[in-house]
């Protein structure tokens, strides 16, 4: 996958199936839209393409990285990560389909959902596209909104249940666990030392959407492929005064029955069930006790194949 990112000065001489979006999380809406993509990118000879302005005003389900990762696997081309300045934000919408998407990016072909939107004072729609096509000569597929129960599948949904720590209905809206990754950091090593609970620490790029604070039971993807259950906290660790981070929202996970040491490593912590909201403890002792029922309760739904969540 080429990245073409903050550049407004290029030109992509292949033909090209264009997407435009934040395309935030990947879930099984966008996954519907790369699928009829690619469909499209094998039919009519083209590069499939994704626009996005590199740009978050919230924080976001996938940071740059991630974005890109994703994006690298559902097979994309082109990835143009757009600057958004007064120029772009002020761009009328025939104007950026006419300037931008075809003279820049080649397009022959859009994919677009119901509700996209696009240029100044989101006035880009649907129906604009259906309208602009057969003039200017590129073809048109509107993909239909889907739908998980009785809800519509939108990154807004699906921010909303992370925000709210519901991150089991978030995974069916998503098509997978929501995910918190980036290099495992020595803490203060209180955990190892007077809890019996070795932690590895992430610090995810600034604009990462956090779950709801407090324990949720995860599984953590590490380097070599291992995948293991885990239990993690997201939080600032109220209840410990001599904190390294600085009392900063943080990812601390703890892997079940496991010695090695991460730091260092990048790791991937796939949250599966809350447990339990943050609490702020009198003493050590406490805490301690405490992470024991964590522990016990999260071993408690998985059973030897971990088929229970």
């Amino acid at each position: 996958m080429q990245i073409i990112s903050n550049n407004t000065d290029f030109i992509i001489s292949e033909p090209t199936v264009v997407s435009i979006g934040k395309f935030d999380g990947d879930h099984i809406g966008h996954q519907k839209i790369f699928a009829v993509m690619r469909q499209i990118k094998a039919d009519e000879m083209l590069k499939s393409a994704a626009f996005s302005f590199a740009f978050f005003d919230t924080p976001q389900m996938s940071t740059m990285a991630e974005k890109r990762r994703l994006l690298k696997h559902e097979d994309v081309d082109y990835l143009i990560e757009f600057p958004f300045t007064d120029e772009t934000k002020n761009m009328e919408a025939e104007v950026f389909i006419r300037e931008v998407l075809i003279a820049r990016l080649n397009m022959k072909h859009i994919v677009a959902g119901t509700d996209c939107s696009f240029g100044h004072n989101r006035s880009g729609n649907a129906d604009l596209l259906r309208t602009l096509g057969p003039e200017l000569g590129f073809k048109v597929t509107i993909i239909e909104k889907v739908s998980g129960g009785n809800e519509e599948i939108s990154s807004t949904a699906v921010r909303s249940l992370i925000r709210n720590g519901n991150v089991e209905k978030a995974a069916v809206l998503n098509g997978r666990p929501y995910t918190v990754s980036g290099i495992a950091r020595t803490g203060n090593k209180l955990g190892s030392r007077k809890l019996g609970f070795g932690t590895a620490n992430i610090i995810p790029e600034e604009g990462k959407l956090f779950p709801k604070e407090g324990v949720y039971l995860t599984k953590t993807l590490l380097s070599d492929g291992r995948r293991l259950y885990s239990m993690t906290n997201i939080g600032s660790n109220p209840s410990i005064d001599t904190d390294s981070f600085g009392h900063i929202i943080r990812c601390e996970t703890h892997i079940f029955d496991f010695n090695e040491v991460l730091y260092g490593q990048f790791i991937q912590v796939e949250f599966l069930r809350h447990i339990r909201d943050e609490i702020r403890f009198s003493s050590v002792e406490e805490l301690k006790a405490q992470l024991e029922k964590d522990r016990q309760y999260c071993l408690s739904l998985i059973d030897s194949t971990g088929t229970k969540v």
